[in-house]
C-alpha cells in the first residue's frame, strides 16, 4: 500500500513541474506579445496602464477628434520669438498651464533663460514619428552639435488642449 502511495506522489511531481513550466512559458510568451504590440503602436502605455486605442478614446474622449485652431510650429515660433524679445509672459502663454510655474522659475534664472533663447528656429525642428501615437500629442526634436559633447537630441512635447489650441507641454 505504501509503495502505491509513493508511486502516486512520484508521478504527480513531474506532472506538477510540467504544468508549472507551461504556465511560466505562456506568461513569457504573453509578455512578449504585449511588448511587441506596444512597440508597434497597437497598444499604449499611459501612467503604467496598457490600453488599446479604442480604450483610450473611450476613457478620454475629450482628448480625441478636436479640431486644431493653431499648429505646434506656430506655437513654437511664437514661443521662441517671445523669448528673443524678452517677453516672458507671451512665452509662458505658449506653455501648458500646469507647467507654467516651472518655466516661470526657469526663466527667472539668467543662465537658463539664455539656454532657452538659443533654441533653433522652427525650420530646424523635426516631427518625431516614433512617438506619434495620438492626434492630440505630438513630439518634435532638434539636434545640437557640440564639439566637446557630440550630437545632443532635445525633445519638444506638444499637447492639443480641449479648446483646440496646441501648447508646449515640455521643452
Amino acid at each position: 500500500m505504501k509503495n502505491q502511495e509513493n508511486d502516486q506522489k512520484k508521478s504527480k511531481k513531474p506532472l506538477i513541474l510540467k504544468i508549472l513550466g507551461a504556465v511560466i512559458l505562456l506568461f513569457f510568451v504573453y509578455m512578449g506579445w504585449i511588448y511587441y504590440q506596444l512597440q508597434t503602436g497597437q497598444l499604449f502605455l499611459v501612467e503604467g496602464e496598457v490600453y488599446t486605442r479604442e480604450e483610450i478614446e473611450e476613457k478620454w474622449p475629450h482628448k480625441y477628434h478636436i479640431e486644431a485652431k493653431n499648429t505646434p510650429e506656430e506655437v513654437y515660433s511664437k514661443f521662441r520669438q517671445a523669448l528673443l524679445n524678452n517677453d516672458i509672459e507671451t512665452a509662458l502663454e505658449c506653455i501648458e498651464e500646469e507647467e507654467r510655474g516651472k518655466y516661470r522659475r526657469d526663466f527667472s534664472k539668467l543662465k537658463v533663460l539664455k539656454n532657452y533663447k538659443s533654441i533653433p528656429p522652427v525650420s530646424e525642428i523635426k516631427k518625431d514619428k516614433e512617438f506619434d501615437y495620438s492626434e492630440n500629442y505630438l513630439n518634435y526634436y532638434y539636434i545640437e552639435n557640440n564639439k566637446s559633447e557630440g550630437e545632443k537630441f532635445y525633445h519638444i512635447h506638444f499637447i492639443k488642449k480641449q479648446n483646440g489650441y496646441w501648447k508646449i507641454e515640455a521643452i
